[in-house]
């Protein structure tokens, strides 16, 4: 089965992205509705699924519109119903983006499951909690989509204020093999390199990178995929077992660290500041 996949801009920093297979579409994450209709009617294609990884406004945003304008589509995720039930309403973006929910017919999947979304193939749901509680990430043999876990150079905030649940969700990602592609819902890889460097300075595919990715945005394009093979050679938040890693943050921070996790921990409060 052919497979295509395009990265759509959305809002600020946001890519939604579709999945092409046999001139049907999965879009993951549609923060907003008006480039997934953009791309479908300049490629005639039909959306036939949206896969949801989390709650946050720019992920869910224009999920009701294109419901309403494609009312036979299936739509995978978490729980949003029972999320939108407690949500703070100081969270403006969010608590409206999950008010337009009310009456989309989302199935709501787990970690559990192996999810076969019609004219996309079977895909393996991953909870992957930390940045929120109801995190999900969508696999596929070559392919994975975590949203705001894992990103290209660095990892999400974490939002639940438990970061050692956000290491344990990287530490599974990790063991997929090097070759998966990894599609974030953001780009961020620039800022995120320069955090890296700070935190690693003698390494050479950091700075490699860097050059790689400053051409890429020079001609606006994205920065991603990333591979998983990479990232472990350049991702910080990846590379916590490492002595080298330990005594960096060990310096900077003026503590000293007994574990891969309280590296990370203390790493994540590090960049949250930087």
């Amino acid at each position: 089965m052919t497979i295509k996949i395009h990265a759509l801009k959305s809002l600020v920093d946001n890519y939604i992205w579709a999945i092409e297979q046999n001139n049907a579409v999965t879009v993951v994450d549609p923060g907003s509705s008006e480039p997934v209709l953009t791309f479908l009617a300049q490629h005639n294609l039909a959306l036939t699924n949206i896969l949801i990884t989390h709650h946050h406004y720019d992920h869910i945003g224009g999920v009701a519109a294109l419901y309403s304008q494609f009312p036979q589509l299936n739509l995978f995720g978490p729980d949003l119903h029972r999320i939108a039930q407690t949500a703070n309403a100081q969270q403006t973006q969010t608590f409206e983006a999950l008010s337009t929910l009310s009456d989309v017919p989302i199935q709501v999947v787990s970690e559990t499951a192996r999810l076969d979304v019609p004219s996309s193939g079977r895909w393996q749901v991953m909870h992957t909690p930390g940045h929120t509680y109801d995190h999900l990430s969508y696999y596929q043999p070559g392919h994975l989509f975590c949203a705001d876990t894992l990103f290209s150079v660095g990892c999400g905030r974490a939002f639940t204020n438990k970061p050692a649940l956000l290491y344990a969700s990287l530490c599974r990602i990790a063991q997929l093999p090097d070759d998966t592609l990894i599609y974030p819902a953001h780009e961020y890889t620039l800022k995120n390199l320069a955090f890296a460097e700070h935190i690693e300075p003698e390494n050479s595919s950091i700075q490699k990178h860097i050059h790689s990715v400053r051409r890429l945005r020079d001609q606006d394009s994205p920065s991603l995929p990333t591979s998983l093979g990479l990232e472990k050679q350049i991702n910080p938040f990846l590379r916590c077992a490492l002595p080298s890693v330990r005594d960096r943050i060990n310096k900077i921070s003026g503590k000293m660290h007994d574990s891969p996790e309280s590296v990370f921990i203390t790493m994540r409060a590090l960049k949250d500041v930087f």
